[in-house]
C-alpha cells in the first residue's frame, strides 16, 4: 500500500487523478533503520519522544545532511524482438548521497557497510518522510538491497572532503508521510571521553568531553555515572559536589586501587545524546 499525505486527500492507487501533481521535495537527510524497527500510526507523528528513543536504542541512526543527491537507477534489461519487447530484468531504483564529513565521521560510516541497518528513512526539505507502510499498518523504513559507501575525498584548493554513499531500494515505490515534528533535525548520538584529573581514596574529580566538538559536557546529571568494584559491583552510597566552571565533576565515597568510573549506558541530554568510549580506571597514588 502507498500513501502520498502531500497536498489533499488519497486516491486509489490505480488511478491516475488529474492534471497537478502532489510532488515531494528534495531529500535532505537519511536515517538508517534496523530491519526490525516499526512505528505504529500513532508513534510514527511524534518525533521528539518516539524517534529519539529509537535513536536512544541504537534503531535508527540519523546522518548528517547530504549536500548533495543524484539519480543511482538501474535501467531495466531489455530484449528487442521482432513484434514486440521483452523485459529480462526489472528496472532498479537508487540514489547517489554526497555527505561533506570529516575523517572521523567518516570511519563511522564504514561501520555501517554490511551491518543490520537494512532499511532507510529519507527525509525531505520539507520533513515528508519517505518510507514503507506494512501490511498490518506498522511504519518501516525502505528496504535497501545495497548501501555502497566510496572513498573519501580529501579536500582541494575548490571543494571540501567528501564521501558519496550509493543505495538501491528492494522496491521502486514507497509511501510519503508527515509527522508532527521535524525529524530532519535529529541527530545521532555524540561519543563523550572520561578525562582524569585527580584521584583519592575519598574523591575522584575527572572531566567529561565531546569527542567530536572537543567541548566539556557540565549537563550530566550524578545519577547517570556508574562507579563499580573491583569485582564489578556498583559501588552506592556516593556523595556529589556539582561540576564546576571548567567542567571538572567530583564524586565522593570511599574508593581504591582496581574501581572504574562509567556511563549508564546511552545518556540523554535533551540537547543531544552521549555515550562514553572509555571508562575511568582508578589508580590513587
Amino acid at each position: 500500500m502507498v500513501r502520498n499525505e502531500i497536498g489533499g486527500n488519497q486516491f486509489s492507487t490505480k488511478n491516475i487523478g488529474g492534471k497537478k501533481q502532489r510532488l515531494e521535495a528534495p531529500v535532505k537527510t537519511i536515517i538508517l533503520a534496523k530491519d526490525n524497527q516499526s512505528f505504529t500510526k500513532e508513534e510514527f507523528k511524534n518525533v521528539i519522544v518516539n524517534w529519539k528513543k529509537e535513536i536512544k536504542n541504537k534503531n535508527l541512526v540519523p546522518f548528517p545532511n547530504a549536500e548533495g543527491l543524484e539519480p543511482n537507477n538501474t535501467e531495466a534489461q531489455l530484449k528487442e524482438g521482432r513484434y514486440e519487447d521483452y523485459e529480462l530484468k526489472s528496472a532498479v531504483s537508487g540514489t547517489k548521497y554526497r555527505f561533506d564529513i570529516s575523517n572521523t565521521t567518516y570511519e563511522s560510516f564504514l561501520t555501517y557497510k554490511n551491518s543490520q541497518y537494512t532499511r532507510i528513512y529519507e527525509i525531505t526539505n520539507l520533513d515528508e518522510v519517505l518510507c514503507d507502510i506494512q501490511p498490518n499498518g506498522e511504519i518501516k523504513g525502505r528496504k535497501i538491497s545495497s548501501f555502497i559507501i566510496g572513498n573519501r575525498n580529501q579536500a582541494t584548493d575548490s571543494d571540501v572532503p567528501f564521501v558519496d554513499v550509493s543505495i538501491k531500494y528492494e522496491n521502486n515505490t514507497h509511501s510519503i508521510l508527515k509527522t508532527d515534528g521535524e525529524p530532519s533535525d535529529l541527530e545521532g548520538i555524540y561519543d563523550a571521553l572520561f578525562e582524569k584529573v585527580a584521584y583519592s581514596t575519598n574523591s575522584i574529580k575527572f572531566r567529561l568531553k565531546n569527542v567530536f566538538t572537543e567541548d566539556y559536557i557540565t549537563q550530566v546529571l550524578y545519577s547517570d555515572f556508574v562507579i563499580k568494584d573491583k569485582n564489578g559491583a556498583i559501588v552506592g552510597s556516593l556523595g556529589n559536589i556539582p561540576v564546576d566552571n571548567t567542567g571538572v565533576y567530583e564524586i565522593t565515597g570511599t574508593f581504591s586501587n582496581g574501581y572504574s568510573l562509567e556511563l549508564n549506558g546511552v545518556v540523554d541530554l535533551t540537547e543531544l545524546l552521549i555515550e562514553p568510549v572509555n571508562t575511568l580506571s582508578i589508580q590513587i597514588p
